[in-house]
């Protein structure tokens, strides 16, 4: 499966179809953005035309989310530019969030609820009771050890395997975590950060007008630069009287 790296407005990406991204407002990135192509079978399924180390980089929405599978740092400084635009946050399988800090891109350890969260499937109940086995309907087998002659057998082999599990310790080295390329992809796989400019200051005010990268006009309502982890909020009413959030580093909002 590889690493993936998701948009989401959610807290985490498990929870996406509970605050969804609208394929509706993905499409509309897709048709205005000229380095996405829609994949013409699969129109939620875009590639990037962008410079990437990966081979063609493409970006798919499931579960109201945005995903990219093994992406490097200049798809995921993409993924970021997007995310601004659809007002969500860009995670790792983890939980771990991806911004941009003085130009390059950085990720942050997810707190431990939302690390404990992706791993364990939804579909896993820690609480439900062992049931046990059926009990025999006669009232033993033939020829059956009875009950001290098989604490003795099970002491005697507990011994055995601590001695055993013993030795391997000492002399084996300690096996690596299966799950460990998905807590956080290796630096070599990601590529090196291209070099950036140090995100600019907000240009405009809460009251102003602006309007969207495809020219769609509304008023800003509130701003937060500290908030989200340091990507920072900004929220915008429509014309139409919908509101819609974003980050501060990546808002793609123009003054009007």
């Amino acid at each position: 499966m590889g690493y993936v790296v998701y948009i989401t407005r959610a807290r985490h990406q498990l929870e996406g179809p509970q605050t969804p991204i609208p394929q509706e407002d993905w499409r509309v990135v897709i048709e205005n953005d000229p380095d996405l192509r829609a994949a013409g079978e699969t129109p939620d399924l875009a590639h990037w035309a962008g410079p990437a180390r990966v081979r063609d980089p493409s970006i798919d929405w499931a579960n109201g989310n945005l995903f990219s599978r093994d992406p490097d740092h200049s798809v995921i400084r993409k993924l970021i530019d997007i995310a601004g635009l659809l007002g969500g946050r860009v995670q790792g399988d983890r939980g771990e969030l991806y911004s941009i800090e003085r130009g390059r891109v950085i990720s942050d350890e997810p707190p431990a609820d939302l690390a404990s969260a992706a791993a364990v499937p939804d579909s896993v109940s820690l609480s439900e009771p062992f049931q046990g086995v059926e009990p025999l309907a006669t009232g033993g087998l033939e020829g059956a050890m009875g009950e001290e002659e098989l604490d003795a057998a099970l002491g005697a082999l507990a011994t055995h395997n601590e001695a055993v599990l013993d030795d391997v310790s000492r002399s084996a080295p300690a096996p690596e975590d299966p799950n460990a390329s998905f807590a956080r992809p290796p630096e070599d796989a990601l590529g090196q950060d291209p070099a950036g400019q140090a995100p600019g200051p907000i240009p405009f005010v809460v009251g102003q007008r602006v309007q969207t990268p495809w020219g769609r006009p509304g008023t800003i309502v509130s701003i937060d630069p500290d908030a989200d982890w340091g990507m920072g909020h900004i929220e915008i009413k429509y014309d139409d009287g919908r509101t819609a959030t974003t980050s501060c580093i990546a808002h793609g909002l123009e003054p009007m």
